[in-house]
C-alpha cells in the first residue's frame, strides 16, 4: 500500500476512536527531549532561542504527527510556551529532532537562565501534547518529560 493510504488507513483508525481514554491506551505518546539549546539571535529586549527537541515512538507503527503544542522550562524559569505545526511522520520505534524556536524577553534571561552561560546540563522541563491530526475530532495525545539539556 502506499503511504498516503497507510496515513489514511491510520487517521480513520483514530478517528473512530471516540474516547480520549481509549486513545491514550492505544497510542503511547512520544518521549520528548532536549538534546541541544543554542542562542539563535540577540537583541535588546528579546533573544531567539533554539532547541533540538529528540521525538523516540515506542509505538510499533509510525505515527504522523501533525502538531505539537509545549511549554519548556528551564532550569525553573518558564521559557516559553509554543506550537510546531510542521507535519512530522515518526516513523515506528524510529526518532526524529523537532527544532523549534523561543523568543524569550531579557528579565527571563536575567532570571538566570543564562546566568551561567552554558545550557548542556541544565534541567528542564517539557510539557504539552500531539495531534495526530489537523482535525479537532481527535483528541491530543499529551505528554511531559524532564532531564537535563543534552544527555
Amino acid at each position: 500500500m502506499s503511504l498516503v493510504l497507510h496515513r489514511v488507513v491510520f487517521i480513520v483508525l483514530l478517528w473512530s476512536l471516540s474516547s480520549c481514554a481509549l486513545l491514550q491506551q492505544v497510542v503511547q505518546a512520544p518521549d520528548v527531549s532536549v538534546t541541544d539549546m543554542r542562542l539563535a539571535k540577540v537583541g535588546l529586549f528579546e533573544q531567539v532561542l533554539e532547541f533540538d527537541l529528540e521525538l523516540d515512538n515506542p509505538n510499533g507503527f509510525a505515527l504522523p504527527l501533525a502538531a505539537m503544542e509545549y511549554t519548556l522550562v528551564v532550569s525553573g524559569v518558564e521559557i516559553g510556551r509554543g506550537a510546531q505545526t510542521k507535519a512530522l511522520n515518526l516513523p515506528a520505534y524510529g526518532q526524529a529532532t523537532w527544532p523549534v524556536n523561543f523568543k524569550v524577553n531579557s528579565l527571563k534571561l536575567l532570571q538566570g537562565v543564562l546566568s551561567e552561560g552554558a545550557f548542556q546540563g541544565r534541567d528542564y522541563r517539557i510539557f504539552g501534547s500531539f495531534r495526530l491530526s489537523e482535525s479537532s475530532r481527535l483528541p491530543a495525545i499529551p505528554f511531559e518529560q524532564s532531564g537535563q539539556i543534552g544527555s
